[in-house]
């Protein structure tokens, strides 16, 4: 995920969650798939918290 916004991140996870859904997937795409999912899930997490950290300080100023 390069510099993906949160809301493009939400899109792909979403798109790899109906993929994930299928029985019809291999297993090795499945993996390739879960792998993807786990990095913007950090980003996407690392993002809120940034996001959450500049709340706090603009409310408190």
């Amino acid at each position: 995920m390069k510099d993906k916004s949160l809301e493009s991140a939400m899109v792909r996870l979403d798109e790899i969650s109906r993929q994930m859904d299928s029985p019809e997937l291999p297993l090795e795409d499945a993996l390739k798939l879960y792998s993807e999912a786990s990095v913007l899930i950090k980003k996407c997490e690392t993002k809120v918290a940034g996001a959450q950290t500049e709340l706090h300080r603009l409310l408190t100023e």
